[in-house]
């Protein structure tokens, strides 16, 4: 038996050898498929023998579990444009006009300001000509839950802003300072401001880029401000009375004054136009997009290896992914990915599959190579101990509700050398 299987084993090394060749990747593992086959005593109660040994299965199957746009409580930038499928709008509400009701006498003018944060992922935007924007009164009310991109809403026209869109990256000065600041003036008319003072209808605005936008722009939220000048505020400017209350007499007094009133609710709204290709696999933030794979373990152990499940234990089984280079990438710096484990069958209907327990570990995807390598180890013998339980694993972006980012990897139809694959070290041992 033993021959049969070092005969497969060492199939499996020559396709291993042909997909590094070809990928030019040095793997840092040691002594990758050239693991002693000298047997040792004592492994388990001093009873059983065994040899350590290695295989690469390939992953079977991927499928993309989409969810699409995902609440997004609190981000901590807000995006808007469009880039790469990706259309982004803005949503700032304020709600603190209660106060203002008997001290406003009249309103000369209001403007929303709003400081930029740069722009997203240079190295996927095809034109940077500035773009317009329009802003829109929400005459509605909503909740968290409701902020979506197709969720149904009332709203009115009320400004059209050219140039809101100018192309513009931030830089630190050399004394480590913020230089550069973008910022942009709304302004908004006074019937909307009427509205919520008096009538206290402050459902907020939504802020739609303009069809010809060529990048996404990025906007301090009212979550992320290291310095609270930068956070987003209206400035109403008119005449307010202040009260001053004597006993019996109250005395009001004019001012014409500005009046700076902070967001409240400040968050973003995607939509995602871009098509997977056949054999590419996505994750995405923002617009949220999961991996999904799946390999028959049991096959490969059981028939290609001819090894029964009392003769192995795993002790390591790592994925290996290829990044799949692509203009439509819309990369963040530090994307962090998680893996769960998967409680049912998705090759059906993978957009409605239940994800289980998630494991402990993080990874950061890799901004200078194109493999990564994500330790599955504790799925794997599951999968080993309870087949029937192997539905495969799901791999989804950490922040998923909080930024804007895009991974975009080689599937199962890819070749040979570009595919998931799983790499196992197992420990085979004599029947007793």
């Amino acid at each position: 038996m033993r021959s049969a299987l070092e005969n497969k084993l060492t199939r499996w090394r020559y396709l291993l050898s042909l997909m590094l060749i070809t990928l030019g990747v040095t793997l840092i593992l040691t002594g990758c498929g050239e693991y002693s086959d000298t047997t040792g005593s004592g492994i388990v109660d001093n009873e059983l023998q065994g040899i350590t040994r290695e295989a690469w299965f390939p992953m079977d199957s991927a499928s993309v579990m989409q969810i699409g746009d995902a609440s997004k409580s609190s981000p901590t930038n807000l995006y808007i444009g469009k880039q790469a499928g990706i259309t982004s709008d803005i949503v700032i509400q304020f709600t603190s006009f209660t106060a203002l009701y008997d001290s406003v006498a009249s309103i000369d003018s209001t403007v929303l300001v709003m400081y930029g944060m740069g722009v997203v992922d240079t190295s996927s935007i095809q034109d940077t000509s500035a773009w317009s924007a329009d802003v829109y009164r929400i005459d509605s009310d909503w909740e968290y839950t409701d902020m979506l991109y197709d969720f149904s809403m009332d709203t009115t026209l009320i400004a059209h802003i050219d140039s809101f869109g100018r192309y513009q990256v931030l830089y630190v000065d050399d004394d480590d300072t913020t230089a550069n600041i973008d910022s942009v003036i709304v302004p908004i008319d006074n019937e909307t401001m009427y509205s919520w003072v008096y009538d206290t209808l402050a459902y907020g605005l939504r802020i739609r880029p303009s069809e010809d936008a060529g990048f996404i722009k990025k906007f301090q939220s009212r979550y992320n401000a290291t310095d609270a000048s930068y956070l987003p505020v209206l400035q109403v400017t008119g005449t307010f009375i202040e009260f001053e209350i004597d006993g019996d007499d109250t005395t009001f007094t004019p001012y014409d004054t500005t009046l700076y009133v902070y967001s409240t609710i400040t968050t973003y709204m995607t939509d995602d136009s871009y098509e997977v290709p056949d054999n590419r696999i996505v994750l995405e933030e923002g617009f949220g997009r999961n991996i999904l794979l799946w390999t028959n373990l049991e096959q490969y152990f059981y028939d290609e290896l001819g090894l029964v499940s009392e003769q192995l234990s795993i002790n390591k089984a790592v994925l290996y992914m290829n990044q799949a280079p692509d203009s439509s990438d819309i990369v963040l710096s530090g994307m962090v990915l998680r893996v769960y484990d998967i409680e049912e069958s998705w090759f059906e209907d993978p957009d409605s599959t239940t994800l289980g327990s998630v494991s402990s570990s993080s990874y950061a995807l890799p901004d200078d190579t194109s493999l990564v390598r994500i330790d599955i180890t504790t799925l794997a013998r599951k999968w080993e101990t309870y087949p029937d339980q192997n539905f495969g694993v799901a791999i989804r972006p950490y922040n998923q509700t909080s930024r804007l980012g895009r991974g975009i990897f080689y599937s199962t139809d890819a070749d040979s050398a570009q595919r998931p694959w799983l790499r196992l070290i197992f420990t085979e041992y004599d029947l007793p």
